[in-house]
């Protein structure tokens, strides 16, 4: 009944922190939203900044599916089409915490930021690897800046956060699909060398 009852108000606090901001609701609201008290609140939240904590780590996903994928025999192609592809459902799936953690990151306190850091790095640093990878095997075209291709593909990633909704005509899994195919298969491409025009 304890998890049910910490869930409900988790929930309740990411869609607000969604629709308002982190600034923008305050504990009355989620009480009231809720339908409990706020001493309800306060024991399974010690602060508002605690549940933007709580509400981010949901948000930023399971990291071992992630780990799971960049272990496993598939090549950086495919490694690449899975991350994304699971990215993007995760994220469809569980809207209002990733658009709260994307949208109220920046309003965490530095007691819970180097916690959010580490974890942001290590993600990108995984998938950074999985890029440099596909280019030593030669299945990714050679990009200058391998940091600034990573934030490419995190930005059409995260795009539907911004426009997604769940009585729309697509799934999270059409979605993932459209998407993972138009970075792995267009965007990471190697395109054919173009052939020279000989003059008669």
């Amino acid at each position: 009944m304890e998890n049910n009852t910490k869930e409900k108000i988790l929930r309740v606090a990411a869609n607000l922190f969604r629709k308002n901001g982190f600034n923008g609701t305050s504990i009355s609201d989620i009480v009231r939203e809720s339908g409990v008290s706020k001493m309800t609140v306060y024991y399974h939240f010690p602060s508002k900044q605690n549940m933007l904590h709580e509400v981010i780590n949901r948000g930023m996903g399971e990291g071992t599916s992630v780990q799971n994928i960049v272990n496993s025999k598939l090549g950086p192609k495919e490694k690449l089409r899975e991350i994304t592809k699971l990215h993007i459902t995760n994220m469809l799936r569980h809207i209002d915490f990733v658009s709260a953690s994307l949208l109220e990151r920046d309003r965490l306190e530095k007691q819970y930021r180097s916690n959010y850091i580490r974890r942001r790095d290590d993600y990108q640093h995984r998938v950074e690897e999985i890029i440099k990878e596909g280019i030593k095997l030669g299945v990714f075209p050679t990009v200058k800046n391998i940091k600034l291709t990573t934030y490419a593909i995190f930005d059409i990633c995260n795009g539907p956060s911004r426009w997604y909704k769940p009585e729309g005509a697509l799934t999270p899994e059409q979605i993932a699909e459209e998407l993972s195919t138009l970075i792995c298969d267009y965007l990471m491409q190697i395109q054919p060398a173009k052939r020279s025009m000989k003059t008669a």
